[in-house]
């Protein structure tokens, strides 16, 4: 995506001139997004669908369905993101079952009644087992 914003900042004239030429709501730079982004907004479509087609008085049954789906996909990609960027275990994650929950928490070591600062600690629960990570660096959340 740099590259693209490069080109877009540059040649920013151009495409606005293009964008109004061919009566775009859009800009090329909304296009341009990162498919994960492109989740959310198709989560915005279907409430809208729903809305507006209940209005209409059509079965909205399966669109109901589809907003459920929807809310978890979000989700499920952040824990996938996260799980991708997991280092060093040496099993198989595939074998621990489902991903049930992650998330990142703090932890607070102790010596001899001296608090030390706290520790940010990532957290993966699956169906067979619980791993604890630390992460590879401050200015990151990727955990190993």
């Amino acid at each position: 995506k740099p590259k693209s914003e490069y080109i877009l900042v540059e040649n920013d004239a151009f495409f606005e001139e293009l964008k109004l030429d061919l009566d775009e709501t859009f800009s090329l730079s909304d296009y341009l997004i990162k498919p994960v982004q492109r989740i959310t907004k198709y989560q915005l479509l279907l409430k809208d669908f729903h809305k507006y087609s209940g209005k209409a008085g059509f079965d909205t049954s399966e669109i109901v369905k589809a907003v459920g789906v929807m809310h978890l996909v979000p989700k499920r990609c952040n824990d996938m993101m996260n799980l991708g960027r997991l280092e060093g275990f040496n099993g198989k994650l595939t074998a621990q079952g489902q991903l049930l929950q992650q998330d990142t928490f703090l932890v607070t070591e102790q010596d001899s009644g001296v608090l030390h600062r706290n520790k940010e600690r990532r957290v993966f629960l699956f169906e067979q087992i619980l791993i604890f990570s630390e992460l590879l660096n401050r200015s990151s959340s990727t955990p190993r």
